[in-house]
């Protein structure tokens, strides 16, 4: 999506485990079918919705032209929720922290971090995904980030 600076907004929800092209499908055609109609206050909203690595839900809008607000929003939980409820992902649990482990996303229990850490299962340079990510402008560059340089390194 082309935009300006500044004015892209991201929400990231992540499943637990690896989608299946069948899930995957069908998901995408709920997500594609959800942004068309997005709207904030009746004004559609410029959005796109991806999948991401087998494992990430991504909605993207475009706040130039018009901003998602609290109805909006709570618009697209309600799909992820329907979403969660027919296929059992875990795509509300906040507490997963997705990283790459040879070569596979893997998730972990926040709470597991600092533990897994010390013992070198998770590295400095491990890639970890950066699902804190608000502003879609900085996607590209902190969207997978070294662990050293993740707000989940500040916080163990």
């Amino acid at each position: 999506m082309e935009t300006q600076v500044g004015l892209i907004r991201l929400w990231v929800y992540r499943s637990v485990s690896k989608l299946t092209p069948k899930q995957e499908d069908h998901i995408l055609q709920l997500g594609t079918d959800f942004i068309n109609q997005w709207a904030a206050h009746g004004s559609k909203l410029d959005s796109s919705f991806k999948i991401l690595n087998h494992h990430f839900l991504v909605f993207f809008v475009n706040e130039a032209s018009a901003s998602a607000s609290g109805c909006s929003i709570d618009s697209s939980v309600a799909l992820v929720r329907e979403i969660e409820a027919k296929f059992d992902l875990g795509l509300l649990d906040r507490m997963q922290v997705p990283f790459f482990e040879n070569d596979e996303v893997v998730m972990r229990q926040f709470t597991d971090l600092k533990e897994l850490y010390a013992q070198g299962v998770i590295t400095d340079a491990t890639k970890v995904f950066n699902l804190l990510l608000e502003d879609g402008n900085s996607f590209e560059d902190q969207w997978l980030v070294a662990f050293s340089e993740s707000p989940y390194f500040k916080a163990i």
